[in-house]
């Protein structure tokens, strides 16, 4: 019997050894958890912050394109406008010159138009005076030959002068025609100038303005690109001390946390070394005392009028064994031990296993409702409560 108790109190102690190692391994893998979810949290901060930053390094990006788009078209408008500025200046260049040309032929049209008039007009005066002094001359013929002789001196003179002024008036009409070609010349070439000079005035200008504009641009991308990256800067600087700070944060939460746990699982398992030496004092008391050495058994029984109450002395660990079933006015209590023993003898081992069933039969006075039996436990007594038809 003393056998089979320390049996007993073996599997109690195991159990019990067995309950606070599932304990440890319990809060260890509550502890592991919370590193991972530590880690998870740390990772999903990291991915945060890289990801702001990338995010920010994209835009930067974007607005750098952009603003060089929005000057490429800005200078393309100028190239486009400059290129304007000097076809037009090529056009009039070319409708000067198809001018010059024009009144250039319309004044040699007109000096040779001149030229064949005044031999037109001498023409006719010659032949109208040869007409005159051939007449003369036959008038003059039928008086004297030295009338005749005057005639022609005098034809002859008047033909000199003819002959003289017309080479005045020949030499009169190129020289105007000459200084009418100087004059549109010179006309020409002083609009030529002109307008050289006012398209170099406006290629300068344009030069000048792109040059300032283009200066301007430079300084305000270089401005908009230190403000830019200073901002950019500073967010970085931010974020980096911002996750530094919810780093620290976390570690020092993370270490309190493994620090409360630490200190809630040292004072746990104290706990549960006290226990289980309690539990192992109490277990070696109880197999000296012979409470818990059932070996027969005296229940008692007491009419509470509409019911009847069984009660039995039972220690704590064998209360589940016990069974009371009633049939009309009989009343059975059953006690049922099962018993595990291995020993071992050289390389053999023997498995003993044997049950132990204690049992109590006795009648009471009035039937009973086998359907309303409860039980309850307390300060080692087990109550059976079974109500009367």
């Amino acid at each position: 019997m003393k056998t089979t108790l320390d049996q007993q109190n073996r599997e109690y102690l195991n159990k019990l050894t067995e309950a606070q190692r599932n304990i440890i391994a319990k809060k260890e893998n509550e502890i592991e958890k919370i590193d991972v979810l530590y880690d998870k949290k740390l990772e999903n901060v990291k991915k945060e912050g890289d990801l702001a930053l990338y995010n920010q390094v994209e835009l930067n990006k974007v607005d750098i394109e952009n603003s060089l788009l929005s000057k490429q078209e800005r200078l393309e408008k100028i190239q486009a406008q400059h290129k304007v500025n000097t076809q037009k200046f090529v056009d009039q260049e070319q409708a000067l010159k198809s001018d010059y040309f024009e009144r250039y032929e319309d004044l040699t049209n007109q000096h040779e138009q001149s030229i064949i008039d005044v031999n037109t007009r001498n023409q006719l005066i010659n032949r109208d005076i040869v007409d005159k002094s051939n007449r003369t001359i036959k008038d003059i013929q039928k008086n004297s030959e030295l009338g005749v002789q005057d005639v022609l001196f005098d034809t002859k003179i008047r033909a000199d002068e003819l002959s003289r002024d017309l080479d005045s008036k020949f030499i009169t009409i190129n020289r105007a025609h000459d200084n009418q070609v100087k004059v549109v010349s010179s006309q020409h070439d002083t609009q030529l100038e002109e307008i050289q000079r006012n398209h170099n005035q406006t290629i300068d200008e344009l030069q000048r303005k792109n040059s300032i504009d283009r200066n301007q641009r430079i300084a305000s991308e270089k401005h908009i690109t230190k403000s830019e990256v200073d901002h950019h800067n500073e967010v970085l600087k931010q974020k980096r001390l911002s996750f530094e700070q919810k780093y620290r944060t976390l570690e020092q939460d993370h270490t309190e946390i493994l620090n409360r746990l630490k200190t809630k699982f040292d004072t746990d398992i104290k706990k549960l070394v006290g226990s289980y030496a309690q539990a192992k004092d109490l277990v070696a008391n109880k197999a000296q005392d012979d409470f818990y050495h059932i070996t027969k058994l005296e229940p008692t029984i007491v009419d509470q009028g509409k019911h009847y109450l069984v009660t039995l002395p039972v220690p704590e660990f064998e209360k589940e064994q016990v069974n009371l079933t009633a049939q009309e006015r009989n009343l059975n209590i059953v006690l049922t031990r099962k018993f595990q023993e291995e020993t071992q003898a050289g390389d053999e081992k023997f498995d003993t296993r044997r049950t132990e069933v204690l049992s109590k039969n006795f009648k009471v006075a009035e039937i009973m409702d086998p359907r309303t039996v409860k039980s309850n436990y307390q300060d080692g007594i087990l109550s059976f409560q079974i109500a009367k038809l």
